[in-house]
């Protein structure tokens, strides 16, 4: 790659604070740290201080006391210290008048069409402000000068109106998620109360259970077989019917086959079982590709088993990551607690 002159383009690196990672060289000339220019005594001049790469820091005070700033209590220091984030190649650390930093006085004066600066008069550095010369900054400048009061009243009206705005959208997006919880939670005992049968206390479980689904949004449900079988280390597969709630809250129906193999924990035994699933996956799509599992199982002629999947790199249209609760029963012996990953395909019927 070569500049515009046709030499090629050399490059150093440097330490946040300015140290070279080689020895000094002449070859890139007297160009210096952030601009600055080397001197041979190994100081760098930025503007109007010398600046110590080796201490990392200036050998004179900052001309420019800002007060209010805590970090100026050690005036030699450079950029606050804070190397990776600023810098300070003029050596200056101007006192803006219309904020309480640089960029609220660069913003002050852009909104009324100016550019901000300093320069040095008699000794001091003295902010200086600037009319820009484009079409939009001519306009601002001319309304600011022509009625300074009436130009800030209308500012600080527009201000409080976008504020009021600000605040009523964002009250109508609370109301909307509170109405949405109420909404889960009434839905969540619907389903509950659905199921019907069983004793008061299963009854009262499974709406709880649902009401925690709901608001979870894990809406998207289904019915899987799956069998899994090992010692130590362990594999399975799984077949599920599922009935995916779509983004529109229409229920769409498809399948999905997986395989999966355990890579951390302990496995002994085999196990037919039969469960129910849900996600908050709204595409079928969602369920397909690898997704990391979490689970266990007892099992002693009848199984009793839960897992948890994470799809990898997928979320739904909400934003959400795409994840999936089973739990079921079925026939088996042995036990298992275990982390893996599985492979899963799934296509609308």
């Amino acid at each position: 790659m070569a500049a515009v002159t046709g030499q090629a383009i050399t490059r150093r690196k440097q330490l946040p604070f300015g140290q070279l990672r080689s020895e000094q060289s002449t070859a890139f000339g007297t160009r210096g740290f952030v601009g600055g220019t080397n001197d041979p005594s190994g100081l760098t001049h930025l503007g109007a201080r010398e600046y110590d790469p080796a201490l990392g820091a200036f050998i004179s005070v900052d001309p420019i006391i800002d007060f209010a700033d805590p970090a100026q209590m050690h005036a030699y220091s450079y950029a606050h210290n804070t190397p990776l984030t600023k810098s300070d190649p003029d050596g200056l650390r101007p006192a803006p008048v219309a904020g309480t930093s640089d960029v609220e006085e660069f913003n002050w004066a852009r909104d009324r069409g100016m550019r901000v600066g300093y320069t040095q008069r008699n000794g001091r550095y003295v902010w200086g402000y600037h009319p820009m010369k484009d079409t939009a900054s001519q306009h601002r400048y001319r309304a600011y000068q022509a009625n300074v009061k009436a130009y800030e009243a209308a500012k600080a009206s527009r201000a409080a109106a976008a504020r009021a705005k600000a605040q009523a959208i964002a009250r109508a997006k609370e109301a909307r998620a509170k109405a949405d919880r109420l909404g889960k939670v009434i839905q969540g005992i619907r389903n509950g109360m659905a199921v019907g049968g069983g004793s008061l206390s299963q009854r009262l479980l499974n709406t709880a259970a649902e009401v925690g689904f709901s608001l979870g949004g894990y809406s998207t449900r289904g019915m899987c077989f799956s069998g899994s079988g090992g010692i130590v280390i362990g594999g399975g597969g799984q077949f599920c019917f599922v009935a995916v709630k779509t983004k529109n809250g229409s229920y769409r129906f498809g399948h999905t086959r997986s395989f999966d193999g355990g890579t951390e924990g302990f496995k002994l035994g085999g196990s037919l079982n039969v469960g129910v699933l849900r996600s908050n996956a709204d595409d079928i799509a969602q369920f397909g590709g690898m997704g990391h599992d979490a689970g266990g199982s007892l099992k002693a002629g009848l199984v009793v088993y839960g897992n948890h999947e994470t799809a990898i790199g997928t979320r739904n249209s909400k934003g959400q990551q795409v994840s999936t609760i089973e739990f079921g029963s079925g026939l088996g012996i042995g036990m298992d607690l275990y982390t893996g990953f599985n492979r899963t395909w799934a296509d609308w019927f």
